[in-house]
This record gives structure tokens, sequence and C-alpha cells, in this order.
């Protein structure tokens, strides 16, 4: 009969100890709810386009007529760039979904929870992006148009200046000749 007490209570005794994580685990699973609810079903990406990497598209004119006005705009859009490169590396250092979440946290959801939040991280990632990549072409589009028309322009003008140069050589030869200038249109 001692035999069977000491296995008895040695069973009762594994038992204990084995409720005693799984209490624990659960103690700390309902602590932490809101957190796990966070990341499978609330958890909307505003980390992953706010402070370093909001990245206000810059204001660009329709063209610009001087080169410090070019230096503006070239300047102002090599930032934009540099913020939206770094907004990018750190989407792509998010992934596999799942990655951020803390440690402590992963640990205490389901295997579905864990799941649940894959597909929502992913979901999310997929939205940012999509807005980011949608606000970056819109940008990028401006900054093409302005580039082109801006081109235009400075074509034209260092044309017209060519001209008007070879006009006041023709002057000068003229004048060194003793040649009439010529008429005026």
């Amino acid at each position: 009969m001692r035999k069977y007490f000491f296995v008895l209570a040695m069973a009762v005794g594994a038992v204990a100890m084995a409720d005693e994580p799984a209490d624990a685990k659960k103690s700390a699973r309902e602590q932490h709810a809101a957190e796990i609810e966070y990341w499978t079903s609330k958890y909307d990406g505003a980390d992953l386009s706010s402070g370093q990497f909001n990245c206000k598209a810059p204001s660009l004119p329709t063209m610009s007529r001087n080169n410090r006005a070019i230096k503006t705009v070239e300047t102002s859009v090599a930032n934009w760039k540099e913020c939206y490169n770094g907004f990018v590396s750190n989407l792509n250092d998010a992934m596999p979904p799942g990655k951020r979440i803390p440690a402590e946290i992963a640990k205490l959801m389901t295997a579905a929870e864990m799941e649940q939040a894959k597909a929502h991280l992913n979901e999310v990632y997929a939205r940012v992006g999509a807005e980011a990549s949608a606000s970056a072409d819109k940008t990028m589009a401006a900054y093409e148009k302005w580039s082109k028309s801006t081109e235009a322009y400075v074509r034209q003008s260092n044309s017209q200046s060519e001209d008007e140069e070879h006009k006041m050589d023709l002057m000068r030869d003229n004048a060194q000749r003793g040649a009439a200038p010529p008429v005026r249109n």
C-alpha cells in the first residue's frame, strides 16, 4: 500500500507542478490581453510612417527660372528621397510579419493568435506600403513634370542668350570694320 501511495503522491505532485506554469501563463495572458489583441487586430502601422519616416512630399513649382530655385527644388527632392528610402528600409526591416511583436507577448500567444497576428500585420504592412508607394509615384510624377518644364525653359533661355551673344559678336565685328550696325527688327 505504501508503494501505491508514493506513486500516487508523485503523480499528484507532478500534476500540481504542471498546472503551476499553466496558471502562471494564464495569469500573464490575462495581464497582457490588451497587447495580444493589439497585435492580432488593432495594430495600424502608424509607427512605420511617423517621426523620421514621416516623409512629406516636397512642394514643387510648375518650373524654376533660376539656378537658386532649381537647387532648392533638387535639394528638397533629394531630402524627400532619403526619407522615403529610410521608410522603405524600415518597412522591410519589419518583415517577416510578427518580427516586431515583443518576445514576452509572443510567448503568451497561442499558435492561432500568432497566425492571426501575422496575417493582420501582413495586411497592415501591405496597406502602408501601397499608400506610401502611391504617394511616391505622385511625387515623382510631379518632379518629372517640373524637371521637363524647367529644362525646356533653360534650353529656351540659353538659346535666346546664345542668339543675343551672336548678335553682339556681329555688332562688335562690324564696329571694328567700320561697317554700319545691322538693322534690328
